[in-house]
């Protein structure tokens, strides 16, 4: 008897009518986000993201509510044919909401299939396998991902199977009591076995498979192994737990293979065999293991784990680039002479006096003018003065809109009025003047510069700390700076934010910031843009979520105008043996400064150069983005 497919049907399109009305409040938001991506010219990587997160999504929720499905439809006929009643609503529409969160919980992992498909060699070999570092880097990982989800998808199916077997047993063994007929239930329970074996032993037997495949995987999940003095793979790894993976994968594989076949046989040993051996062989590993890492290993560790131990520094120092570093002696003399002194008179004059702490202060105390401007961060840089390499304290002045009284905290100020900081204050690390203050080298309102660092844009619409959004060329004034007493006001001139020049962009930002002010201010124009993601530490992330990024970005100035510099990284966490550290949140073993990010403080424009060109990840995500990391002399591929 076929199983009727309506509820499926229902349950289908409600789920349709769901998505179509998240889709509803999300399209106009990741419409907006589209927009932004292409002002900045970043549409490829906004589109290669969606493009991989869509088809993961669809493909793993897809192959979940296929496997789900199969095994409920398998189950309920079954069930039919001894006339039991139909499963409860329910089932169905957990098997739904479990595909769609499986396949939202796999899309995220995006990053680790491109890897996989942009994949560029290291050129360094483990020395146990030979493999490339790649293969961990890379295809081990993704490996991970397909086996691990196939065997969640599986386990579920088991358990769904399981469940709506157990559920009639229980309901039919209970009408023992009711019924005292038992030797027609036990009939009809014997009944419902014959029928649910081959079902149920399909999907154990798929189990043991995937779970071979698991060991097998584990085989290279050795090479991070914290196990005795060595990360990685170390005595006991290779004498005890490297055969014993392997034998393992085999009998999983093996047993697997039996158990699919017995669900023509019936027999219960080939189920019941197999995965006792399994448990066995894990038991008894593990406990080898354990004694030889006590009895043999440790009470001669050094010299059964020097070679591992060699492997460990070796490939530990090639993960942080500890390997080129060079060491140069330098002699040390407790006396210091006239003659020394004058030889190294570039250090001498850079030795620094300010903490940025107390400067911080200083400069706030001294160079803001307005409670609406405030400086948040103090950072150390080096500027040709008169010639002279000179280390200088430098310090954007950036808006600060919650410092106005709350009465004029108002839509208009906050997104039309109040849009940017405005200049920097910088000053020597080894000068103090008379009255002890910082000899400022750039400071005031315009910028008054000395020593020859011209500042001609002073104008910060992205920093560290501005987070509102930003509509500018409106109706309403802009404005500038203070004078005096009085306010200068300005029209913005760069091409920084999305142009608004239709109803329908205006409509679309209004849902994503759940502001319709957007849309219904008449001081907006057709030449109107808006500026969000100003702030940089979400900025360069939303561009290139595959970067780890500094917590220190800093503001330079250059040829006239205001620049922020930020630090990015490329990490793994699977670089065999090389231990891991907490690397921004994340326990990594392999970190590279390949990237260095430069935002123009009053374009927002966001370009990516390669410092470090050699660095296997960041040649495959340029594979994977072309044009996006350019290089130092501005090549883009």
């Amino acid at each position: 008897m076929l199983v009727s497919r309506r509820p499926w049907k229902r349950l289908l399109l409600g789920l349709v009518a769901v998505f179509a009305l998240y889709g509803i409040v999300a399209l106009p938001s990741l419409y907006g986000d589209f927009l932004w991506f292409a002002a900045l010219g970043y549409d490829s990587v906004f589109l290669t993201i969606l493009a991989y997160w869509t088809v993961l999504f669809v493909l793993t929720a897809g192959i979940s509510f296929l496997v789900l499905s199969t095994n409920y439809r398998i189950a309920t006929q079954n069930l039919r044919r001894i006339d039991a009643p139909a499963p409860p609503w329910t089932y169905r529409a957990g098997i739904v909401v479990f595909s769609v969160l499986i396949g939202l919980i796999h899309a995220s992992a995006w990053d680790t299939v491109l890897r996989f498909l942009h994949a560029t060699p290291f050129g360094v070999a483990d020395p146990i396998s030979g493999r490339d570092v790649a293969f961990y880097v890379y295809t081990l990982s993704f490996l991970n991902l397909v086996v691990g989800y196939l065997l969640l998808v599986a386990a579920a199916g088991t358990v769904l199977s399981l469940s709506l077997y157990s559920r009639q047993f229980v309901a039919t063994a209970g009408t023992v009591s009711d019924s005292g007929n038992s030797s027609d239930v036990w009939a009809y329970l014997s009944y419902l076995r014959e029928y649910a074996y081959a079902h149920v032993t399909t999907n154990v037997g798929v189990l043991m498979v995937l779970l071979g495949a698991v060991f097998a995987l584990d085989r290279y999940e050795l090479f991070f192994s914290p196990r005795g003095a060595v990360f990685g793979v170390g005595a006991t790894d290779r004498t005890v737990f490297l055969p014993l993976l392997g034998l393992l994968t085999v009998t999983a594989l093996i047993g697997g293979l039996v158990v699919l076949a017995n669900t023509r046989f019936q027999d219960a040993r080939a189920v019941y065999v197999p995965i006792a051996l399994l448990v066995g062989f894990f038991l008894v590993g593990n406990a080898a293991g354990a004694i030889y890492q006590g009895f043999v290993v440790e009470p001669d560790e050094l010299n059964k784990e020097e070679k591992y131990i060699k492997n460990e520094i070796e490939f530990t120092n090639r993960a942080y680039a500890l390997d080129r570093i060079e060491e140069r002696e330098f002699p040390v003399s407790e006396t210091l002479t006239r003659e020394q002194i004058d030889d190294n008179r570039g250090t001498i004059d850079n030795v620094r006096l300010w903490d940025p702490r107390p400067l911080l202060k200083t400069y706030n105390e001294l160079q803001i003018f307005r409670t609406y401007y405030r400086f948040t961060d103090v950072d150390i840089d080096r500027y040709e003065v008169d010639n002279q390499e000179t280390q200088v304290m430098v310090s954007a002045r950036e808006i600060e809109f919650r410092a106005l009284p709350p009465e004029s905290q108002t839509w208009v100020n906050r997104h039309l009025v109040y849009t940017h900081g405005f200049g920097v204050a910088m000053s020597p690390v080894s000068t103090v003047t008379a009255d002890g203050l910082p000899a400022f080298y750039i400071k005031d309102i315009p910028p008054n510069s000395s020593a020859g660092i011209e500042v001609t844009q002073p104008r910060i619409y992205y920093g560290e700390t501005t987070t509102d959004y930003a509509i500018v060329n409106t109706k309403t004034r802009e404005l500038d700076y203070p004078s005096g007493g009085k306010n200068v006001y300005t029209s913005y001139d760069g091409d920084g934010g999305t142009v608004l020049d239709s109803t329908l962009r205006e409509l679309v930002y209004s849902i994503k910031f759940m502001d319709p002010r957007i849309v219904l201010s008449d001081s907006v124009t057709a030449e109107s843009r808006l500026q969000f993601n100003r702030d940089i530490q979400t900025r360069a992330p939303t561009i290139a979520p595959f970067l780890e990024y500094d917590r220190d970005p800093y503001v330079v100035v250059s040829n006239g105008k205001l620049y922020w510099i930020y630090d990015a990284y490329t990490t793994s966490n699977n670089y065999p043996y090389s231990d891991r550290v907490r690397f921004r949140g994340k326990r990594v073993n392999y970190v590279r400064n390949s990237v260095k990010v430069v935002i123009d403080a009053h374009t927002g424009e966001t370009t990516y150069y390669v410092a470090e060109p050699d660095d296997p990840l960041i040649q495959t995500y340029r594979k994977a983005f072309p044009g996006v990391v350019r290089g130092l002399r501005g090549d883009a591929c």
